[in-house]
């Protein structure tokens, strides 16, 4: 019993985590902007990038992970979001102009690719670990953390 809250636990830290490397554009934008010479479109293109392989990734995500397994999946989306995180601060100090955008773009890109499966898989670890009864709780504490 108690592992499984554990795992809870875990998983919500994970989604929190993620959600707050998903927001981190958004909240950092208007001061990178100037630094960077980039435009509210091309912050724009930057959160589309996210949102659009975000949403790509979840339904094949979930798939995989299940096929997988979570532990698999969720070491994969880890280092997947890890890759990207750490490139969008290096990418300035190495390139400028079109191909920092285009590198940013890419940085984005692999975010959402890599968050993409993070709710599908929580669903899945809490069909796996909690009894059918505790289902909606489970996922629904999950929901907590995307707010």
């Amino acid at each position: 019993m108690k592992v499984r809250w554990t795992i809870f636990l875990f998983l919500g830290g994970f989604a929190m985590l993620a959600y707050v490397q998903r927001t981190s554009l958004g909240v950092a934008a208007q001061n990178i902007m100037p630094d960077l010479h980039l435009s509210q479109l091309q912050i724009g293109w930057l959160n589309a990038a996210f949102a659009t392989c975000y949403t790509l990734a979840q339904i094949p995500g979930g798939v995989l992970g299940q096929r997988c397994g979570a532990r698999l999946m969720y070491t994969l989306i880890g280092l997947g979001g890890i890759v990207a995180t750490i490139a969008t601060p290096l990418a300035p100090v190495v390139l400028a102009g079109t191909a920092l955008f285009v590198a940013l773009l890419a940085a984005q890109g692999l975010l959402g690719l890599a968050q993409g499966p993070v709710f599908p898989m929580f669903a899945v670890v809490s069909q796996s670990w909690f009894p059918p009864r505790q289902w909606a709780l489970a996922n629904g504490g999950n929901a907590l953390t995307r707010v």
